[in-house]
């Protein structure tokens, strides 16, 4: 078998092709020329055309709904990323529906809690006096959450404001705002 080269995609048939022999393997179009077979005998193929393109838009329908769900899906996604982030960003510090005591420092949490417990462990270390609701004990505490509109622990209710979740710089801030902290 002679080594054809394709005239629309140049790619040189092989001897394990299986396409038609008056086919190209790679792109499907038809060879347009005649060919000398290795016996001398001439072959006529029919003329140069490529195979029936689907016509523009055909299809699309499938393609574009797809595209569609995958926006919305990640629109969906974004959407309840930064609603949780909000709800939960340990940065804000809030105006707060409970108030602690002589502008002292309440801290709702629970036992399991690793956030929880360094953030006691913190006002411990800094001789912070602090008032705790343990969620799973405290009646009062869970009352105050859900004033609180937590979701997640801990709660810090430092004066006046509250801080959803630990973060030691932004509850620094507020400690030293009120006088807590040196």
């Amino acid at each position: 078998m002679d080594n054809i080269q394709c005239p629309k995609c140049s790619y040189i048939r092989k001897e394990t092709d299986v396409a038609p022999d008056w086919q190209c393997p790679l792109c499907q179009v038809v060879y347009a020329k005649a060919r000398t077979l290795s016996g001398g005998h001439q072959v006529e193929l029919p003329s140069l055309t490529a195979p029936a393109e689907v016509p523009k838009g055909a299809g699309s329908f499938g393609l574009k709904l797809m595209k569609l769900c995958i926006g919305c899906f990640v629109l969906l996604v974004l959407f309840f990323a930064y609603n949780i982030h909000h709800k939960f960003d340990s940065t804000r510090v809030e105006t707060s529906a409970v108030l602690a005591p002589d502008n002292g420092v309440i801290i709702y949490s629970t036992s399991r809690c690793g956030y929880c417990s360094i953030a006691k462990k913190y006002l411990a270390d800094n001789n912070v006096v602090f008032q705790e609701y343990d969620l799973d004990t405290s009646e009062k505490g869970r009352q105050d959450f859900a004033k609180l509109g937590g979701w997640g622990v801990p709660v810090i209710v430092v004066g006046d404001k509250r801080i959803y979740g630990y973060n030691e710089k932004t509850l620094s801030n507020l400690l030293r705002s009120k006088g807590l902290l040196r």
